[in-house]
């Protein structure tokens, strides 16, 4: 949401100020997570990919964003910095996106599911939170779906995903048995 106000200003600003303020709202805009303080990863999936992804703060719980198609990690960076404040964060570059290896023979959400997996299994994270938008709902439940009660939620933005299909439907099962359990 933050992004949109922003192109709102930045689209009012070019009508109403200067060519200057129009140019430092787009550069912020465009503003890599590394120079925001982020520490910048790297691991591979099942199919020897690099997978990039980004880490932020040392809350507790840790969030763990996934972007959607033709997307990557910098879609978050408003979500990441908010909440890196709270919460360790993670941003992850799917498969042929944003920094992660584009040398995939097959892209599907299955396997998109193994990169959140790897990065998960990289950062030594026992127990997330996963935030996906679009695409980046249907790779969550993949994801979950291999990690079982390592997942803690999903929240899926703007996502549509009939989950009434294997594996999701296996997915709301393994959820509904850890729906009522409480943090220690």
């Amino acid at each position: 949401m933050k992004k949109i106000i922003l192109i709102a200003l930045i689209l009012h600003s070019k009508l109403a100020f200067s060519d200057a303020l129009f140019d430092s709202l787009l550069t912020n805009l465009n503003t890599p997570l590394t120079q925001i303080s982020f520490i910048q990863k790297s691991t591979s999936s099942t199919d020897n990919v690099a997978i990039n992804y980004y880490e932020k703060g040392n809350g507790p719980k840790v969030l763990v964003f996934i972007h959607g198609y033709s997307c990557n990690s910098n879609y978050w960076w408003a979500q990441l910095e908010h909440f890196s404040k709270t919460f360790k964060v993670i941003s992850v570059d799917l498969g042929g996106h944003g920094l992660s290896g584009q040398n995939r023979t097959d892209y599907n959400m299955s396997q998109f599911g193994q990169d959140v997996v790897a990065v998960m299994d990289h950062a030594n994270i026992n127990e997330a939170i996963l935030i996906g938008h679009s695409m980046g709902g249907p790779v969550a439940v993949e994801a979950a779906v291999i990690l079982k009660d390592r997942v803690r939620a999903i929240i899926g933005i703007d996502t549509l995903h009939d989950i009434a299909k294997e594996p999701a439907s296996t997915f709301v099962k393994l959820m509904v048995g850890t729906m009522f359990r409480f943090s220690q």
